[in-house]
């Protein structure tokens, strides 16, 4: 306890820093952002890494007070009253005493904290500007999008580097700590590494988008999200916003709350897509418990279609439903079986089409289903093949549109699509934090949106919704609002 200087602080202090390490971090990124929402500098500080490292330090300043108070020597100052009995001023002191036997210590907790902090996710999550890559959260989309070789190789990644810092910091303590104490130095090291985490980032912003307005903000209370995933536009112009807490909140046009209804079960996880048909009923994709949920204009739910499996008519995970002209129900889905299935108004399995893979013709991730009714065209967001892919109503290819990359007619994990009123297609970008528009040929004419927290900038964009006025309804996932532009 003596590391911390005046005794009577020892207790109160180390109690707090070590509560600390064991709150979740989206606790405490949370708390600093209200925390600097009162202060002046909130702007400056937002779009920068440096509220991320302040958000870090509380998780894990007790490991590096650990290592240094495990480092500590009594040689320090014993050696500087030598030498201030030889005259030696404080410079002196600090340049031949304290520097050449601190500087191990503090390179070392260095180290332990910065290794602990590139894997910690919640906080990162929270308080890190939108486009800035992260190496948690890159970890943690290969897992999400089941690609096993890229996990398999971060993971190997992950390992290198925690031992190489693991041999550094035992190169750096030996000479300060008995062997045992190193020894439980790197045990606590690798052992607090476990409780780590393991899609992309953005790309250049666009010009010419006008936000409307902008409503929502984080909370579970009337109008705040906690990381919104769908909209849907009703008959009556309103619409329907859904959040991880499994909330279904219905706005005016203008972003003024009316009411809420909510899902009947979310432990196994919330819901990715959701669609209104013609008379008003609501259709969720109840994707974590492999089915499509109907519920009345008013909230009541109605029925309830599909279940897990791989045969014709079951889910693994269900995205989106869209609606031909003729009453047929169109559900994606991913997972393994990343196809198309078609049921009649009854929900009877009428044909499936789509197969897992990355040639054209095949799917891998559709996340959103749009139907263009006076085309005959039914557009699939092909979210993990970076392409929009075309088909009739049938289910017969007709092409696709989009790869891989950043520039404008290029996609990175397009999650949603809009039909606007000319034909053309509005395309929600995750990857690049954009709205992207194609016309009917499957050009680009429009990019919009940029990485960022300001109004007209994304943060992980999940869906989109288009009215009549060609009014864009974004949700602005990492942001917690939905974000209303005029393209």
């Amino acid at each position: 306890m003596a590391c911390l200087g005046h005794r009577w602080l020892c207790w109160p202090v180390w109690t707090l820093i070590f509560g600390v390490m064991f709150l979740p971090g989206s606790i405490l990124a949370a708390a600093l952002l209200r925390l600097l929402a009162f202060t002046p500098v909130t702007e400056m500080l937002k779009e920068t890494w440096i509220v991320v490292a302040l958000g870090q330090v509380p998780r894990f300043a007790g490991v590096a007070l650990i290592c240094l108070c495990l480092a500590h020597t009594g040689r320090r100052a014993q050696l500087c009253e030598m030498a201030a009995l030889d005259g030696a001023g404080p410079r002196q002191t600090w340049r031949h005493i304290t520097f050449p036997l601190g500087w191990r210590c503090f390179a070392g907790a260095f180290l332990v904290v910065v290794a602990l902090s590139v894997t910690e996710l919640s906080a990162t999550m929270v308080l890190l500007p939108a486009g800035v890559p992260s190496f948690a959260q890159r970890l943690l989309n290969q897992m999400h999008y089941a690609r096993d070789q890229q996990v398999i190789a971060s993971s190997l990644l992950l390992v290198a580097a925690f031992s190489l810092v693991a041999g550094l910091c035992v190169l750096l303590f030996r000479s300060l700590i008995p062997w045992r104490h190193v020894t439980l130095t790197l045990l606590l090291t690798l052992g607090l590494s476990l409780g780590g985490s393991g899609c992309e980032r953005t790309g250049p912003g666009g010009a010419g988008s006008r936000v409307v307005s902008v409503f929502g903000k984080t909370g579970r209370g009337p109008g705040e999200f906690l990381y919104p995933r769908a909209i849907a536009r009703t008959p009556t112009g309103q619409f329907l916003v859904i959040d991880k807490t499994g909330r279904i909140q219905r706005f005016a046009a203008d972003g003024r709350w009316l009411s809420v209804f909510t899902m009947p079960e979310i432990e196994a996880g919330k819901p990715t897509g959701m669609s209104v048909d013609a008379d008003g009923s609501v259709y969720v994709a109840d994707t974590h418990y492999h089915r499509i949920l109907v519920f009345s204009p008013e909230g009541q739910l109605q029925a309830s279609f599909g279940s897990l499996g791989e045969e014709p008519g079951s889910f693994i995970y269900p995205t989106d439903v869209a609606f031909g002209g003729d009453g047929r129900i169109y559900v994606s889905e991913y997972g393994g079986n990343d196809r198309i299935s078609v049921f009649d108004e009854q929900f009877k399995l009428l044909y499936t089409f789509g197969q897992p893979g990355h040639e054209e013709g095949r799917l891998s991730r559709p996340s959103a289903l749009c139907v263009d009714p006076a085309r005959d065209i039914l557009y699939v967001a092909d979210a993990c093949n970076h392409r929009v892919v075309r088909y009739d109503l049938d289910g017969r290819l007709l092409g696709s549109f989009g790869t891989v990359g950043t520039g404008a007619g290029e996609l990175r994990y397009p999650y949603d699509l809009a039909l606007m009123a000319d034909g053309a297609i509005a395309v929600c970008e995750y990857g690049n934090n954009r709205i992207q528009v194609f016309d009917a040929a499957g050009k680009s004419v429009a990019l919009y949106g940029q990485a960022g927290r300001a109004p007209g900038e994304l943060a992980y964009p999940w869906a989109i919704a288009v009215d009549d006025r060609e009014r864009a309804y974004v949700v602005d996932a990492g942001n917690n609002r939905v974000q209303i532009w005029q393209l």
